[in-house]
């Protein structure tokens, strides 16, 4: 609470919170992302953290990044590998500034070697090629330009050395970039001035999603959570006014902090650098010590008014981050009923709870399948379960429409194809192209389909369905399709 009631001082803040609870598409998920967001940077505007001793920040940050290295190492992260480690050489550029190469040796030059040798390697070895490309730019006071381009051009081929090879590196990065990059696109041009709102990548991305086979990353049953660049990510999760945001960053790194720039600007061009909430905290941590004197960052001078606006922020704060821990607390307790009477907002809530009734009670499960539908329009698996509930109660044209919806979300998954297959079959021959596509993905659903008694688990999902569809699939539990038509 603290926290974000030192964010609160300022006028940005109230005008970016307005955007998030009058323009995002996902009011009640963006909210909670942006106070937990808030909360983290406002830890770095703390009288702790910006009066501290320079150089304990400095040890305080090297000691992370060395976590965050042996996390991804040992695959304990519990964010997207590489993503906390690409903040690196940021640190690198502001805290162990290189001056130009003149061989001399001291005790300074061994030590700022020896860290950067050692950062180069874990970048070497970390899942993020664009690190190694910020790494690079963070060399640009050390060699001249041609020293560095010929510098970097064997640092990026022995990298392919080390892993990929150029081949697959285009295959598995540049295409499917360029394919969600032109996606992307396509969902700000729906919402261009606000965007969908932070936090809604995940969500609201699939409708846009354009389809190819071959391409990494572009069936639509592959999981994307971020617009692998910046400048896209921002684009579409809060429209123009994002795009000015950064560019107002850049200015403020270009006047307080220009060694991080370059190559804070070289990694927001092909990664995200400020999607999780940890690179929001690593990036605070870094620079807010250094640019908090910019004019943007205008205090509130309203008197007892700003008293009143701080009040009724932490009272809402508190409210929203009670309904989720609870929630999440109910949900993890698998309590669906009582998650909702907490958080009421939640779609997963909903969508859970609707699917574990669909062989109990599919007039129940409808209901709850429909409002996990309206909560979060953009998620196909919820309009696939949806459909199924459509067809359990007989409303075959609305069935109709959310099993296409799915389908083009989705692509091509064996249970959405069953089911497409069964909501069709007024449609003869789209009913058995859908049967038959379903049984050549999956041959083992047919064994399923003849005796219900085994498990969904080891059928539905285990082989090839989407793993958002297989997820709610329980040994021993009978959370399929519900099949009142079939004789």
């Amino acid at each position: 609470m603290l926290n974000i009631s030192r964010l609160s001082q300022y006028y940005l803040f109230w005008f970016l919170l307005a955007v998030v609870l009058l323009f995002s598409t996902e009011t009640r998920l963006s909210l909670e992302y942006f106070l937990i967001a808030s909360a983290l940077v406002g830890y770095s505007l703390s009288d702790e953290w910006q009066k501290s001793n320079p150089k304990l920040r400095k040890i305080i940050l090297t000691l992370s990044f060395f976590g965050f290295f042996f996390i991804d190492y040992f695959n304990y992260g519990w964010v997207e590998k590489g993503s906390a480690l690409m903040l690196l050489p940021i640190f690198l550029a502001q805290y162990f500034p290189l001056q130009k190469l003149d061989f001399k040796i001291n005790q300074k030059s061994l030590s700022q070697a020896s860290i950067y040798m050692t950062s180069f390697l874990a970048i070497l070895f970390s899942n993020k090629r664009t690190t190694l490309f910020g790494f690079l730019a963070s060399l640009k006071n050390l060699f001249s330009k041609k020293i560095l381009i010929v510098f970097s051009l064997l640092a990026i081929a022995g990298s392919f050395l080390i892993k990929d090879n150029v081949s697959n590196f285009y295959r598995k990065s540049i295409e499917p970039r360029t394919l969600i990059w032109k996606a992307t696109i396509k969902g700000f041009q729906d919402e261009p001035i606000f965007g969908h709102g932070f936090g809604t990548y995940t969500l609201d991305f699939p409708p846009y999603r354009l389809q190819n086979p071959n391409i990494i990353g572009a069936m639509e049953t592959e999981y994307v959570v971020h617009g692998h660049s910046q400048i896209f990510h921002s684009l579409f999760e809060w429209g123009v006014l994002g795009i000015i945001l950064f560019v107002l960053l850049l200015m403020l790194l270009f006047k307080y902090a220009n060694n991080v720039f370059l190559p804070f600007l070289v990694i927001s061009l092909f990664n995200v650098s400020l999607q999780s909430f940890t690179q929001i905290f690593l990036l605070a941590l870094i620079i807010n010590p250094l640019v908090l004197q910019e004019k943007i960052f205008t205090k509130l001078r309203l008197g007892k008014l700003s008293k009143t606006l701080k009040f009724l922020l932490i009272m809402l704060t508190i409210l929203v981050m009670s309904m989720s821990c609870l929630g999440h607390y109910f949900f993890d307790q698998k309590s669906y009923s009582r998650a909702i009477k907490v958080d009421p907002l939640h779609p997963l809530y909903h969508f859970s709870r609707g699917s574990n009734r669909i062989n109990k009670d599919i007039a129940l499960s409808k209901i709850d399948l429909g409002n996990a539908v309206k909560l979060a329009p953009g998620v196909g698996y919820m309009h696939g379960f949806y459909a199924a509930s459509l067809l359990g109660t007989g409303d075959y044209e609305n069935a109709k429409l959310h099993i296409k919806r799915s389908l083009k979300q989705m692509g091509n998954d064996p249970y959405l194809l069953i089911l497409s297959s069964f909501i069709n079959r007024d449609n003869a021959e789209l009913a058995k192209e859908h049967f038959d596509e379903a049984l050549k993905i999956n041959p083992d659903l047919e064994l399923l389909l003849k005796d219900p008694s085994y498990s969904a688990d080891e059928f539905i999902g285990v082989r090839s369905s989407n793993p958002r569809i297989m997820s709610f699939y329980r040994k021993g539990k009978k959370i399929y399709l519900p099949l009142p038509y079939l004789e």
